[in-house]
C-alpha cells in the first residue's frame, strides 16, 4: 500500500491529501505505518501537499508541540486559521521522525507565505529535569532566542476523591521569542512547594541577566 501512496503524492497531491485526512480519521494505524515508511525528502513533501500553500497565508499560524520524553522529542504539527479554528489536517502520531526538518520546514514556509508566527508548546514528561538544565536545552534549539518570561506558579494541594491527596505544588513555564518571530511556550515542571524560594532566586537572576543583554 505504501508504494499506492507514494505515486500519488508524487503525481496528484490532492488526491494524496484526500487520502490522508480519510485514513486521519478511519484508520491512524495505517496512516502512522506510511509516515514511517517515508524519507525525509518524501515526508517534507508529503507536508506540502498536506498544507498546500493556496490554503494558509497572511493570519494563519502553524503550531507544533514538542513533547521531550527522552533524547528527541516527539510532536504535532497542524494550522491555525485567521477565524481562530483549527484546519482539520494535522500531523500526529510519529513520535520523533524528522522532527528538526519539520520545524525547519515550518519556519521557512512562515517566512515565505507571509503567515503569522509560528508558535510552539514544550514540555517533558515526570520525572522532570531540573528547570534550569530545560531551559538551556530549549534555548540551544532555538540560537538567539530571547526569554521573554519566566513565571512561578502556585497551585494550592487538595484532596482527589475518594482519597486521593494532592500536595501543594509550583508549576514553572518560560516564553521564549525565535529569532524569526516564532513563539516558544515551555513547561518547566511541577515542583514540590517547598521548591518555591529556590525556584524564585533563579527566576530572579535569570530575568535580570535577559534584561542586561
Amino acid at each position: 500500500m505504501s508504494d499506492e501512496w507514494v505515486e500519488l503524492l508524487n503525481t496528484d497531491p490532492r488526491a494524496y491529501r484526500a487520502r490522508v485526512l480519510h485514513f486521519s480519521r478511519t484508520d491512524w494505524h495505517a496512516l502512522r505505518e506510511h509516515r514511517l515508511s517515508l524519507s525525509q525528502e518524501q515526508y517534507l513533501q508529503h507536508l506540502e501537499a498536506l498544507f498546500p500553500s493556496d490554503e494558509s497565508g497572511p493570519g494563519d499560524r502553524f503550531e507544533l508541540s514538542w513533547w521531550w520524553p527522552g533524547e528527541r522529542p516527539h510532536y504535532t504539527l497542524h494550522v491555525r486559521g485567521q477565524d481562530g479554528m483549527r484546519h482539520p489536517q494535522a500531523v500526529d502520531h510519529v513520535g520523533a521522525l524528522y522532527e528538526r526538518a519539520v520545524l525547519a520546514w515550518v519556519r521557512t514556509t512562515t517566512l515565505k507565505r507571509r503567515m503569522d508566527p509560528w508558535g510552539m508548546h514544550i514540555g517533558s514528561p515526570p520525572p522532570y529535569r531540573p528547570p534550569h538544565e530545560f531551559l538551556e536545552a530549549c534555548l540551544a534549539e532555538f540560537p538567539g532566542a530571547r526569554l521573554t518570561s519566566l513565571e512561578l506558579e502556585h497551585q494550592e494541594g487538595y484532596v482527589d476523591p475518594p482519597n486521593a491527596v494532592v500536595e501543594p505544588s509550583v508549576h514553572v513555564d518560560a516564553s521564549l521569542v525565535a529569532s524569526d518571530g516564532g513563539i516558544v511556550m515551555v513547561h518547566l515542571g511541577t515542583w514540590p512547594e517547598d521548591e518555591f524560594e529556590r525556584l524564585g532566586e533563579w527566576r530572579r537572576e535569570l530575568l535580570s541577566h535577559a534584561s542586561a543583554r
